[in-house]
């Protein structure tokens, strides 16, 4: 397969993505200046389902979905665009990692 051919194939699949995606906000009359936000969240979606599987793919997509809600996008169409694209069981969103420093606290090895 050559260059020419590579680069078809790709922006082939880039707009599969977005058209998928421009139906899902379409439906859900959301304001198209914020549809690249929704566009790179479906992008990175597609990205971690070539790289990772089952319950790896589906932990990182609950992170993906964490963090796009987070910077404001509505939960129901972020899950319904993962939908479209991979099968992942909800995940409720978990604890933020905090870590103790105390466990640090305690004789100086090194010294």
């Amino acid at each position: 397969m050559g260059m020419k051919e590579n680069y078809e194939s790709a922006a082939q699949g880039q707009a599969a993505i977005e058209r998928s995606v421009r139906s899902v906000l379409q439906r859900a009359g959301v304001p198209s200046f914020s549809n690249h936000f929704y566009m790179d969240f479906a992008k990175k979606i597609v990205k971690l389902s070539k790289t990772h599987s089952r319950d790896t793919l589906c932990t990182e997509v609950g992170i993906e979905l964490g963090k796009w809600s987070g910077r404001g996008l509505l939960p129901g169409i972020l899950e319904e665009i993962r939908d479209a694209f991979v099968r992942c069981p909800a995940i409720p969103p978990g604890q933020p990692f905090r870590c103790d420093i105390s466990l640090f606290d305690g004789p100086d090895y090194l010294s």
